[in-house]
């Protein structure tokens, strides 16, 4: 199931997309990190992918909370540099957060499977099967105790 709701964050309502599985129960959750609006279709399909897969999943609008571009690595993306994609990795190890980073043969924005001419289904493929395995051996598994964020409420 695939919805949109907005949560509070301070004093901003963020928009979101939420996607859970079918049934009833505890699920592992995953949360996508993507650089362009709710309104791309690939992020719902992500969402609803993943929850397909058994993860509840919450794509936030991330022009809404965050102030700067987190790098994804692509091999043809000129506007994210190596350099920054290993020093975000290395800043997650040094967190003790469990990663696993693979540079794709693709364009910047690969998996947007609603965007022609950059869509790349055999990188998106290989991504979704090093994606969902990794999440399903790791999710829901506590690696490091972290304060945790205040509650929100879904409306």
């Amino acid at each position: 199931m695939v919805s949109e709701v907005t949560f509070r964050s301070g004093n901003d309502d963020v928009p979101a997309i939420l996607a859970r599985p079918g049934g009833p129960g505890e699920y592992p959750a995953a949360l996508l990190i993507h650089a362009n609006s709710l309104r791309e279709p690939y992020i719902a399909e992500s969402a609803e992918r993943l929850a397909k897969a058994g993860f509840v999943a919450l794509a936030v609008d991330v022009a809404a909370v965050v102030a700067f571009y987190s790098p994804v690595m692509a091999a043809d993306d000129p506007s994210v540099p190596a350099a920054d994609v290993a020093r975000f990795a290395d800043t997650l190890r040094a967190r003790g957060t469990l990663m696993e980073g693979f540079v794709y043969q693709a364009r910047h924005g690969f998996v947007a499977s609603s965007r022609t001419g950059i869509f790349d289904s055999a990188a998106a493929d290989l991504a979704w099967s090093r994606v969902l395995p990794f999440l399903a051996t790791h999710a829901g598994k506590p690696i490091l105790r972290r304060p945790l964020a205040p509650p929100f409420a879904v409306r």
